[in-house]
């Protein structure tokens, strides 16, 4: 009876370990895009290379007074977040929007011929006028492009529509992508802040703080499934023989 009870146990085990954190190989960056005035990536002050910190910098006609990020690697889900981000826009001689990219590769899991990628965005702002939208993307490549070459599940938007001044959350739909290792992950906060809202350096109105996730969870395998039944089902009969002894 211990050994059924022990062979049970051993094969749920197996069939669920992808909760356990797998190790971590995530390379994390960040860049700022505008229109007229290209691409810049500030300098990271974090040393941990799955984590990204710039310090207070402008760009173009904006300025970014945080912006942060962070990759994580799990066995069942892996995430790619930009988790601060507080823009001001200080000039008005350009009218095009600020493109925020966190770019994370080298994920080794989770792993599968099907994944699942969903995407998300919240915030808030003190000003009535601006707009954003997040999109992310999945490259079973490992591709760091930008413009990203990878799979889409669309963009998220919020907007004065939403009440603002106040804050801001959306979903994109879920999207079925197909695997590969290793992989990666990029999200794009697009900011578009007219040139009324714009402030002088240090001035604390108009400011917009979204943040962006994406997502990619593991879809079972048949296979996991029956091992995962086939343990229940030992550990059950153990269980009931245990009992009838008693």
């Amino acid at each position: 009876m211990k050994k059924v009870f022990g062979v049970g146990l051993m094969a749920a085990a197996l069939a669920i370990v992808g909760v356990a954190k797998a190790e971590a190989a995530v390379s994390v960056t960040m860049m700022v895009c505008q229109t007229g005035f290209g691409c810049t990536t500030p300098a990271d002050v974090d040393p941990a290379a799955s984590s990204y910190i710039a310090t207070t910098f402008s760009f173009g006609d904006y300025r970014i007074t945080n912006m942060t990020g962070v990759g994580t690697e799990g066995l069942s889900a892996s995430t790619g977040n930009q988790t601060t981000l507080s823009v001001q826009r200080i000039g008005t001689v350009n009218t095009n929007p600020l493109e925020v990219y966190l770019i994370a590769s080298g994920y080794s899991s989770p792993t599968g011929t099907s994944l699942v990628l969903d995407s998300s965005t919240g915030g808030s702002a003190t000003g009535s006028l601006g707009t954003w939208s997040y999109q992310a993307w999945f490259s079973n490549t490992n591709s760091t492009t930008i413009p990203p070459t990878g799979v889409s599940n669309g963009s998220v938007n919020c907007g004065s529509v939403a009440g603002f001044p106040g804050s801001c959350a959306g979903n994109a739909a879920s999207l079925t992508v197909v695997g590969g290792t290793p992989f990666s992950l990029i999200g794009r906060v697009t900011l578009n802040i007219p040139t009324s809202e714009a402030v002088a350096v240090g001035s604390s109105t108009n400011q917009y703080n979204p943040n962006g996730s994406i997502t990619v969870t593991a879809v079972p395998e048949p296979g996991t499934m029956v091992l995962l039944g086939t343990g229940l089902l030992g550990l059950a009969a153990g269980l009931r023989r245990r009992v009838a002894k008693r």
